[in-house]
C-alpha cells in the first residue's frame, strides 16, 4: 500500500513538473537562498559576473539556455517573493487584544538573554556543494577587488 502511495505521489510530482517546469537555476537558487543573498549583502549584485559562475557550473533557464545577467536577476527576485508568500502565510493574524496596563516595579519583566545564548544551529545550511559554489563566487569577487566584469 505504501508502495503505490509512493509511486502515485512520484506521477503527480512529474505532472506538476511537466506542466510547470522550474529551472536548474531556479532551482539552485531556491536551495542556497541563504548563502546566495549573503553573498549579495557581502558583494553586491554583479549579475553578468555571477551568471557567468553559474553557467560554468552546468546551470541553466528553463529552455536549456546559459543564464544572463537579466535571467539571473529575474529568476533571484521570483525565489524572494515566493520566499515572502510563504513567510506571510507562517505568520499568523495578529488578534485584537485590549492594552495591558502597565507594570509596576514589582512587575518589571526579567533580563531578556543575550543574543550569544542562543541556539543559533537553528540556521539554514547549505550543502556542502552549495557552500563550495558560493565560497568561489566569494573568492572571485575578492580577487577583482570591486572591478567590474568583462563585457561579454
Amino acid at each position: 500500500m505504501a508502495a503505490r502511495r509512493k509511486a502515485v505521489l512520484e506521477k503527480m510530482e512529474a505532472a506538476v513538473t511537466a506542466a510547470r517546469p522550474r529551472s536548474p537555476l531556479a532551482v539552485w537558487l531556491e536551495e542556497n537562498r541563504v548563502g546566495f543573498a549573503a553573498l549579495l549583502d557581502r558583494h553586491g549584485a554583479r549579475w553578468a559576473a555571477l551568471a557567468a559562475v553559474l553557467a560554468d557550473e552546468g546551470l541553466t533557464d528553463v529552455d536549456g539556455r546559459t543564464p544572463q545577467a537579466e535571467t539571473l536577476r529575474g529568476a533571484w527576485r521570483r525565489v524572494l517573493k515566493r520566499q515572502e508568500k510563504i513567510a506571510s502565510k507562517r505568520t499568523p493574524k495578529p488578534q485584537a487584544s485590549p492594552p495591558r496596563p502597565a507594570p509596576t516595579p514589582a512587575q518589571a519583566p526579567s533580563p531578556v538573554s543575550s543574543p550569544a545564548s542562543r541556539d543559533e544551529t537553528a540556521v539554514d545550511q547549505p550543502t556542502s556543494r552549495a557552500q563550495e559554489q558560493i565560497d568561489r563566487l566569494s573568492r572571485h569577487f575578492a580577487s577583482r577587488k570591486g572591478k567590474l566584469p568583462d563585457t561579454m
